[in-house]
């Protein structure tokens, strides 16, 4: 054990062995989160409805704030934001839906 500038105690060893166990590293860093309101959306709809909405957020060609009036006209309830943030799941400042 070592004590740090900042009276902190460290232990060198435990850190070593915590970083060496990289399984234990790459499950943390995949594990998921939340899903967001783009995937709380699509529970709540039928599956082939769901299947067909996925395909049209999926499509980049698509503009995220026509995705969301669409689909606001049909009782749903989205922005486009998170629409947009569906899109980058996986990424940085994307959602944590699996994808």
């Amino acid at each position: 054990m070592v004590t740090s500038k900042r009276n902190v105690t460290v232990d060198p060893k435990g850190l070593l062995a915590a970083l060496s166990n990289t399984e234990t590293l790459i499950a943390a860093t995949n594990r998921g989160g939340m899903k967001c309101k783009v995937g709380l959306l699509l529970e709540t709809m039928p599956e082939s409805t769901a299947t067909t909405v996925r395909k049209t957020i999926n499509n980049p060609n698509i503009a995220g704030t026509t995705l969301a009036t669409v689909i606001n006209s049909y009782g749903y309830n989205i922005r486009a934001e998170n629409i947009n943030r569906h899109r980058k799941r996986g990424t940085g400042g994307g959602c944590r839906c699996p994808q």
